[in-house]
């Protein structure tokens, strides 16, 4: 009968309460249909537009790394949860990976726990904390150091192709994430082909299952592997110089998260430094990996600066405590559950949402309806060309023909059911390095599309007219405006191409100086200038670690005017065109026309007291 008893009990620690504990975590819609702003700033379009673009590349096979570049993958839906003209099936799949896998951490954490009752309601309180919904590369990366682990200790072949397969996923979600994840797997084999867990030709072999793992499934996802990594790098290294957020609006936010890291580092730290006497090699490349999650966690939310990027730290940090890396022995393992519970308590009374138990709670028993509910829903209760109006003129006008869309919001095009041919870098915004603003450069003079629905704006304080700067002088070159309309309260413009065969646009330099940055620059009688803002080693380790220095142009204009905007030392690289100074779309209808607009006499590159070199080399130009 005790023994019965027994039983019992250890199947409801193995089973039950690993089930409940994975129902209260799992909290994400199953199919999302972004719903469109049809008024106001065009940023409000921004996400939605990436976020149908991923899956209309999909379904339309373009090539990852020529015809689309982007640091999400073909599998990037898995993430955003927008599936448009794909089945729902893959999602449910993804799913119940995602349950399996979560299911098999919470189980292993209770059976490792000399008191289940602690074990759980740690799990409990990291099921309140943390939000499914917008961190499923981090997830998987969590999934990725449990799976390790388990192959460290155990080496069974399941767990392998498992880890194999995450990786698989990781890559082609979110390349960043995926590229991580690889070279920890790297470090991995290293760890254990010198701990000799494994035979250097085993390890062989499962390098050899990943790498062949990853090009079968680039081939059947259209991926053209070295320019999606090349493309995707450049993004990221751009997006770190120019996408913070200028401020500071969540300075406190900030702190709290470096006090959280820290904590974190001392922690892990003092593990490594404890193994090594011990020589568990295992435990210190275990309490590394942590430390390079925290560390790119919270890289991530300092860069952009803002809000929904902070709250992504504060769930996702405590992740890294729960999977099992670190095993440390006797009284040792008794303060790794004190601190992750002393952990959790910090996080909770940190957290900026400062969210009460009971609408806690409720939100994640909501959470659960929506998922069920979402079952039902298609593509189809979520057609909303209404709020993408476009004149029946310009409709007929386009037809069939092929179409483009300026600076990003996709949903024109794909609401309406044109025939979309977008350019590689597809939202003008994120083309701010010289690669970028050349790969659409070049698809301009190869493949530009009969028509280009176009609007005028940016993001946090750019000017516009610097964003793809060169595509757009392609524009202006080889285009009419075709119709004039306004749709979301905008004024937009239908250009249309004039011949055939596109004409680049063609420039010579004619002087290159060396000057120091914060001195005017004067730019009468020049088409375009390229400044190469010079960076230290200083300036470097300060971007890694921190976000990067502020960088701005100022603009004096021919009527005394005098502008400043947020730019990059890479943007800057890719040249910007004063012969017009561009304000609106008006301006730059009359650039069009070859009327006459304000011109650009001289320009100031201004940095904040943390850019400590202030030199630069300009190339101007004139047109040919």
């Amino acid at each position: 009968m005790q023994a019965t008893n027994n039983t019992h009990k250890s199947s409801i620690w193995t089973t039950i309460v690993p089930a409940l504990l994975v129902l209260l975590v799992f909290n994400v819609q199953f199919i999302h249909y972004p719903a469109l702003m049809d008024s106001g700033d065009p940023i409000h379009g921004l996400d939605p537009s990436w976020q149908m673009m991923l899956t209309h590349a999909l379904k339309h096979k373009l090539v990852w790394g020529k015809d689309i570049v982007y640091t999400y993958g073909p599998l990037g839906f898995l993430e955003t949860r927008v599936a448009y003209g794909i089945s729902p099936i893959s999602l449910l799949l993804f799913d119940c990976f995602v349950l399996f896998n979560l299911f098999s951490i919470f189980r292993s954490y209770i059976q490792q726990a000399s008191n289940k009752w602690i074990a759980a309601a740690l799990l409990t309180a990291l099921g309140l904390v943390y939000t499914m919904d917008g961190s499923t590369p981090w997830l998987l990366l969590f999934f990725i150091f449990y799976r390790m682990r388990l192959v460290y200790d155990k080496g069974k072949t399941t767990d392998v192709a498992l880890l194999i397969v995450t990786i698989v996923l990781c890559m082609y979600m979110k390349l960043n994430t995926g590229l991580v994840s690889i070279a920890v797997f790297v470090g991995f084999l290293v760890l254990m082909i010198v701990q000799k867990r494994v035979s250097l030709l085993k390890g062989g072999v499962w390098f050899a299952a990943l790498s062949g793992s990853i090009f079968v499934t680039s081939l059947l996802l259209h991926v053209s592997l070295i320019y999606y990594i090349k493309g995707a790098l450049e993004i990221v290294n751009g997006y770190v110089a120019i996408m913070s957020l200028p401020g500071s609006r969540y300075a406190v936010a900030e702190k709290k998260i470096d006090i959280l890291f820290l904590l974190m580092c001392i922690a892990y730290l003092t593990v490594s430094i404890i193994s090594i006497r011990k020589k568990r090699w295992d435990n210190i490349f275990f309490a590394l990996v942590a430390i390079l999650f925290l560390f790119l966690l919270r890289k991530q939310a300092i860069t952009r600066n803002d809000w929904g990027h902070y709250l992504e730290f504060f769930s996702a940090s405590s992740l890294v405590l729960f999977s099992g890396g670190v095993l440390p022995e006797g009284k040792a393992a008794k303060y790794v559950t004190a601190y992750t519970a002393l952990y959790i308590m910090i996080l909770v009374a940190f957290d900026a949402r400062m969210r009460t138990p009971v609408p806690l709670v409720m939100s994640k028993i909501q959470s659960k309806k929506v998922y069920l509910s979402s079952f039902t829903l298609s593509a189809k209760d979520y057609h909303q060309a209404y709020k993408r109006r476009l004149p029946l003129s310009v409709l007929n006008k386009m037809g069939n023909k092929k179409v483009d869309v300026f600076p990003w919001d996709a949903a024109f095009v794909l609401e309406n059911k044109l025939n979309y041919a977008p350019r590689p870098v597809f939202q003008s915004f994120s083309a701010y390095t010289p690669y970028l603003a050349e790969l659409n450069y070049q698809y301009y003079v190869q493949h530009a599309p009969e028509f280009v629905l176009y609007d005028y704006a940016s993001i946090d304080d750019r000017y516009p007219f610097a964003d793809d700067c060169m595509t757009q002088l392609i524009l202006a070159e080889n285009y009419n405006v075709a119709d004039s309309f306004y749709s979301n309260g905008r004024q937009m413009l239908l250009l249309g191409r004039k011949n055939e065969t596109i004409v680049p646009f063609s420039l010579s330099a004619i002087e290159v100086e060396n000057l120091d940055a914060d001195k005017p620059v004067a730019t009468t009688n020049v088409s375009l200038v390229k400044i190469d803002l010079a960076i230290n080693t200083q300036n470097k380790m300060l971007r890694m670690l921190n976000r990067a220095p502020q960088v701005y142009v100022q603009f004096y204009l021919s009527d005394g005017t005098k502008l400043k905007y947020k730019t990059s030392q890479k943007q800057l690289a890719s040249g910007i065109y004063t012969a017009a100074y561009i304000d609106n779309i008006k301006s730059f209808h009359k650039f069009m026309e070859g009327t006459a607009v304000r011109s650009i006499d001289s320009v100031e590159i201004l940095t904040d007291e943390k850019w400590k070199d202030k030199k630069m080399k300009i190339t101007l130009f004139t047109k040919n």
